[in-house]
């Protein structure tokens, strides 16, 4: 209000400071982060400003005459130095993220893919109440894209300020991506025991970990850690998260099948994750089976992205053990066994069950694909089909699927 005048002169204020000190924020908010520098934009007030960003090596008549002056600014600590030396707006003093820097951890907006996890954190106080959205990748790459602040909430307004289909948001935060919040098509589960209810659930088709299960059980009281029923079709989206399973035993049974998830249903595991299985059982013997997936009945579908390891502590250790009554699909992803990748027990002639590979990997120390039969029980037989681009790692099997 107090740069005016009669005459025809330009009225300007033009002012130098660093960044940091008490008002920091003030600064930033009213000259570096509306628009990028040396750029004019027109404030909230109708004012033109402009930020013109100059630094140490700017200044020739400086450095020309006081040249140990860098060396001391180097002497600062690290967000001094960025302050001082570098012009750095994003960190001052009392900052959480220290290392914060807008060209590394700032990126274009897009669109979130829906099958990514999204949370929210609030921070609640009257002097300042904050809400951040994230998002989650399959790599588990976090990204803040919205956020919500505002000062003079009582726990009711900013309960209504933040519900998210009436919220206000920051404008410029909202345009980074309207992609809404989580995927409602999904159940979300982070426990074991949420996971063992939901595919117990029959009005539930679609489940999607939101965080890593691990998993420790004695076989002799549980052989498989989850079933899906006959009759329930389900899919499982790893989602970026692991299921780690171990199993061990007190003592010895020769008849107890052991595994990760029985299907007697038809289940389809998709998304990005692992399902890994470990023994700590000296005293397994050799008719203890073991798998990852073990396909009793109905079919089971495996999508790239996902990995199946068994890790062994057991003499029959299988990536995927496949009954004669059920049929594997494999569209991608990894499998893998010290013993065995794949195996097809017994189908013949009147058998149903078929394994299908139309891509990914397997791999097992013995062999990768097993198909437990007499010869003469398959003669005639269509029931393994596998596609040109399907990968086999056995070195000590030629023929990478071994007949009985």
């Amino acid at each position: 209000s107090r740069v005016r005048g009669a005459n025809s002169f330009p009225k300007q204020i033009k002012s130098s400071t660093n960044p940091g000190g008490v008002g920091h924020i003030w600064v930033k908010e009213r000259f570096i982060e509306p628009a990028p520098p040396n750029t004019e934009f027109i404030g909230e007030d109708g004012q033109t400003r402009i930020f013109i960003p100059s630094l140490l090596i700017d200044n020739h008549f400086l450095t020309e005459k006081d040249p140990e002056y860098k060396n001391r600014l180097l002497a600062l600590s690290e967000s001094e130095q960025k302050a001082l030396l570098y012009g750095d707006w994003n960190i001052f003093e009392g900052q959480y993220f220290d290392e914060f820097k807008e060209s590394v951890h700032v990126c274009e907006p897009f669109n979130i893919p829906k099958e990514w996890r999204r949370y929210r954190a609030y921070d609640y106080g009257l002097d300042r109440l904050a809400c951040l959205w994230f998002a989650i990748d399959s790599m588990r790459n976090v990204y803040v894209y919205r956020e919500y602040c505002e000062s003079n909430l009582t726990i009711a307004d900013a309960a209504k300020a933040n519900y998210v289909e009436k919220g206000t948001f920051a404008a410029k935060a909202d345009e980074i991506v309207n992609a809404g919040e989580a995927n409602s098509e999904y159940t979300y589960v982070g426990t074991a025991e949420d996971l063992a209810s939901k595919l117990a659930d029959e009005s539930v088709a679609k489940i999607a970990l939101s965080a890593d299960i691990s998993i420790s059980t004695k076989y002799m009281e549980k052989d498989y850690d989850f079933t899906v029923a006959a009759g329930r079709t389900v899919e499982l989206n790893l989602n970026g998260f692991d299921i780690v399973s171990v199993h061990s035993a007190d003592e010895h049974n020769p008849n107890k099948n052991n595994g990760v998830i029985n299907v007697n249903g038809n289940l389809t595991i998709t998304g990005s994750g692992t399902i890994e299985l470990t023994h700590n059982a000296a005293d397994m013997v050799w008719n203890n089976l073991s798998a990852v997936v073990r396909v009793s009945g109905g079919s089971a579908t495996i999508a790239s992205g996902v990995k199946l390891l068994h890790n062994g502590g057991t003499s029959m250790a299988y990536a995927v053990d496949v009954d004669k009554v059920a049929d594997l699909i494999v569209e991608g992803g990894f499998l893998s066994s010290p013993y065995i990748g794949i195996r097809f027990f017994w189908p013949s002639a009147t058998s149903e069950g078929s394994i299908t590979l139309n891509s990914g990997t397997v791999e097992g120390t013995r062999m990768d694909i097993w198909v437990q039969a007499s010869v003469a029980s398959i003669v005639g037989t269509d029931f393994v089909h596998i596609a040109d681009s399907f990968k086999y790692t056995s070195e000590n099997n030629s023929q990478y699927i071994y007949i009985d």
